[in-house]
């Protein structure tokens, strides 16, 4: 429901206890303490959204080599793994990493593992 002020959320009278503790936990009011959360909620879904989109602009093989990069493994076994040279690995690495903003395969791998992908550990 909507008001002049705002949008008023009926809560599960669970979910109305359980924000009510973390207020007085912290010390800040139920209503300040959602307005937060629902904040902090969106940035992460907008961020999200925003991976999500770049995940799918990038080339078949460039998604090959971005999930194997969030398993783990290091160009050679990328390399390997996809039967292509590991200049060739590096040349996709950059452009995914160009792509998403990325400074290094770590920095990549936090931005895909908020995606939820999966195959997050290392292949055997």
């Amino acid at each position: 429901m909507q008001t002049r002020k705002g949008i008023i959320l009926n809560l599960d009278p669970d979910l109305a206890a359980r924000l009510q503790r973390a207020a007085d936990a912290r010390r800040e009011t139920a209503r300040g303490l959602a307005r937060e959360l629902l904040e902090r909620g969106l940035q992460q879904e907008s961020r999200s959204s925003q991976a999500r989109t770049i995940l799918a602009s990038l080339t078949p093989r460039e998604q090959e080599v971005a999930l194997l990069t969030l398993r783990g493994c290091t160009n050679r076994e990328i390399a390997a793994s996809l039967y292509i040279s590991t200049e060739t690995v590096k040349t996709h690495v950059r452009h995914v990493l160009e792509k998403f903003g990325a400074t290094s395969k770590a920095d990549l791998r936090l931005r895909l593992r908020r995606l939820d992908l999966g195959g997050s550990t290392r292949p055997s």
